[in-house]
């Protein structure tokens, strides 16, 4: 009785109705990206949603917006018991002194997702895939780097690689953020294995630094009231949308 109330403990919990997600999972992508706006509480939560599901028939490999250097301590912690030790250890990696949302209480508690996901079969490997260079590149070369990271995330061919990004950089199309127009990185993997979703709100805020400061902002108004799910097709660079079905909220730093 006692390690059966163990292992129920060490479970993650059954993976959330997501409606439309079978038509994802049944596409030939091997890399199935998923973008977001940094700072808010429901979008980690949501790429554990679609991690959960993906990894129900074969597990996968979840690669994440962190910097690349931080995994020898993400390896640590998938693979510690989640204590208080572990913790402590885990929360001296780089990732969390940044300010754009990523070292958010939600990110966090997506670690500890991913550590159960792990531990269960359905995640064979989190991979941190941010680029560090000592030598400074531009937006195009920053997006082939992160792009031959993700290709490299698992050699083995029949495994998928579930991404969590930015949205700019889960774009399939050319954009312009500086001088000249570059590619994302999702645009620079091969055409027909990638799926790219966009997280869609119905309004909220978001925790990041603007001109005005650190805190939680604004997200504006959502366009429509839109119910969960994931849509494929539309007119937008991205493969389809992962509607969340409410407003986000914000999610401060855990330091």
């Amino acid at each position: 009785m006692i390690s059966a109330l163990l292992a129920l403990a060490l479970s993650p919990p059954a993976c959330a109705p997501l409606p439309g997600v079978e038509a994802v999972l049944a596409s030939p992508a091997r890399w199935i990206v998923l973008g977001e706006s940094h700072g808010t509480a429901e979008a980690p939560a949501a790429y554990a949603d679609l991690l959960c599901h993906a990894g129900a028939a074969h597990p996968v490999v979840a690669a994440v917006e962190q910097f690349e250097s931080d995994q020898p301590l993400i390896d640590a912690w998938i693979a510690s018991d989640g204590g208080a030790e572990a913790k402590a250890a885990f929360l001296k990696a780089q990732m969390w002194t940044t300010r754009d949302g990523r070292s958010s209480m939600a990110s966090l508690k997506l670690f500890e997702t991913l550590r159960l996901l792990v531990r269960a079969g359905k995640v064979s490997r989190v991979v941190a895939f941010q680029p560090v260079s000592t030598v400074r590149m531009d937006a195009a070369a920053y997006e082939a780097a992160m792009a031959d990271r993700l290709r490299a995330a698992s050699p083995d061919p029949e495994t998928r690689v579930i991404v969590f990004v930015g949205n700019v950089h889960a774009m399939l199309r050319e954009v312009r953020f500086g001088p000249k127009p570059y590619l994302p990185a999702a645009a620079l993997l091969p055409r027909d294995a990638t799926l790219t979703l966009n997280i869609v709100s119905n309004g909220g805020s978001a925790w990041n630094c603007t001109q005005e400061g650190c805190g939680a902002h604004d997200q504006g108004p959502s366009r429509a009231i839109l119910p969960r799910g994931v849509v494929l097709g539309g007119d937008m660079p991205w493969s389809g949308a992962f509607n969340l079905g409410l407003a986000t909220t914000a999610s401060p730093p855990v330091l």
